[in-house]
């Protein structure tokens, strides 16, 4: 026999159905915009995600600049989203990186969703880390190899996968050699003014001076070429990234290894259109 309730328990029961009831529907309403979200962001993850910022690390570790520096990444911090593309869905974020010799430096980075559950990521270094760069690239770009970092294809797991060389360029036949080629070339600096090892060491180098003024000229025509599409905020803040970790040689074999590390990265740049010119920096052996 079910016992009396009173008019007061029995409002107090309906009081509390009502609740659960509303929670369950609110709950349900979360679940179903979760839902949603995933189908519209596919499998990109969050800026801030730990799997974003692992896969950010190991990408800048394995980066040829990184590895000639014997840089790593120590920690990603300040993250924040600057854009997302729904079309494509590509997030676009920017962050503060903290590298083992206790120098900081600014990172856009790019999440784009790929078709197998996997995503693509790339990434810029940047001389500000206070602020991402003013010019995003359009969304048909976000997947093309950058000039300062490494295009990473990861699994939600973090595994990176190196993604193949692209826009290779062949000596031609009767191109001049790499000795004849640096003979053109000089110091692009006022050695009078040379403050660092690397600088003193590349004014009194004889090859580490030729080599300094081939990349400046390389510098010079991609940033200058419009066949190249370069942003160049972002470009400038390339080179200003990769000259402080040349600054951190302190021999010879380290510096050359740096800049033909460099002229190597920019004479491979893709171009937005047409074929890829050739030039002096085809002759520098890598």
């Amino acid at each position: 026999m079910n016992a009396f309730k009173s008019p007061e328990q029995k409002a107090a029961e309906a009081a509390l159905r009502e609740q659960e009831q509303a929670k369950q529907a609110e709950e349900d309403v979360i679940a179903a915009k979760e839902k949603q979200e995933r189908i519209v962001q596919g499998s990109v993850p969050k800026c801030d995600s730990s799997n974003a910022k692992d896969s950010l690390k190991n990408a800048f570790d394995n980066a040829q600049f990184a590895r000639t520096a014997n840089l790593s990444a120590i920690e990603v911090t300040s993250i924040r989203e600057i854009a997302f593309e729904p079309s494509n869905k590509t997030r676009v974020c920017f962050g503060t990186i903290v590298m083992n010799n206790t120098e900081k430096s600014g990172v856009k980075f790019k999440l784009e969703d790929r078709t197998d559950g996997q995503f693509m990521l790339t990434f810029e270094v940047s001389e500000d880390v206070a602020a991402a760069p003013i010019s995003l690239p359009a969304p048909q770009t976000v997947a093309t190899q950058t000039t300062a970092g490494l295009q990473t294809q990861v699994t939600p797991e973090s595994r990176l996968k190196q993604p193949a060389a692209t826009n290779s360029v062949q000596l031609p036949t009767g191109q001049s050699t790499e000795a004849e080629t640096l003979g053109k070339y000089k110091v692009s600096f006022d050695c009078n003014k040379a403050s660092t090892t690397a600088e003193k060491l590349t004014c009194t180098t004889n090859t580490l001076s030729q080599l300094d003024g081939l990349l400046a000229a390389t510098y010079k025509d991609r940033m200058n070429n419009s066949i190249y599409g370069v942003d160049k905020l972002t470009f400038k803040g390339s080179q200003l990234a990769w000259g402080k970790t040349k600054n951190i040689c302190t021999d010879a074999a380290c510096l050359e290894t740096a800049y033909r590390n460099r002229i190597f990265e920019l004479c491979e740049m893709p171009v937005v259109s047409g074929v890829h010119p050739s030039g002096d920096c085809d002759a520098i052996q890598n």
